[in-house]
């Protein structure tokens, strides 16, 4: 994995409902519901077949990195796959986005019982593809994953 670094001097700033509907304005809501919200809408459990999918697909020109790991949960190890998708990688500077994809794994004696994560993963999912369709600078999207807990939310379960 790449340096890190800090930039100093960005101070966050509130926006104005003017703004905001300046900002949703670039947005179109009904295409992002449509390529990127509505494919994500599914339970995304480690070892579920949906969790072995990408959460979705950055448009062409990205640069996508998957980072593999195995980690120990209550249910014995299992394979976690952080995706990092970038813009320009030769860009001096990025804007770094994450959120997580995964979502809550419930056993079988739950009956059938699903958890979505719709605003808790697949929201911010699906704002951060949008969002990477027209930038004016390099982004990188990092898509988290082994952020919900398996049983218990503990320091070792999430």
């Amino acid at each position: 994995m790449e340096h890190l670094s800090v930039q100093i001097g960005h101070k966050p700033s509130t926006l104005s409902s003017s703004d905001i509907t300046r900002v949703l304005s670039h947005t179109d809501l009904n295409q992002m519901w449509q390529r990127d919200l509505r494919p994500l809408l599914v339970s995304r459990y480690p070892i579920s077949a949906a969790h072995l999918e990408h959460p979705g697909s950055p448009r062409a020109g990205w640069d996508v990195k998957e980072d593999t790991f195995e980690s120990h949960t209550p249910y014995g190890p299992m394979t976690f796959n952080n995706i990092i998708a970038t813009l320009n990688p030769s860009a001096k500077r990025r804007l770094v986005l994450a959120c997580h994809y995964d979502s809550k794994y419930y056993p079988p004696q739950w009956h059938g019982r699903e958890f979505l994560g719709a605003t808790d993963s697949a929201v911010p999912c699906a704002m951060m593809l949008e969002l990477g369709s027209n930038p004016n600078l390099s982004l990188q999207l990092l898509f988290f994953d082994g952020e919900e807990a398996l049983f218990q939310w503990t320091s070792t379960d999430s």
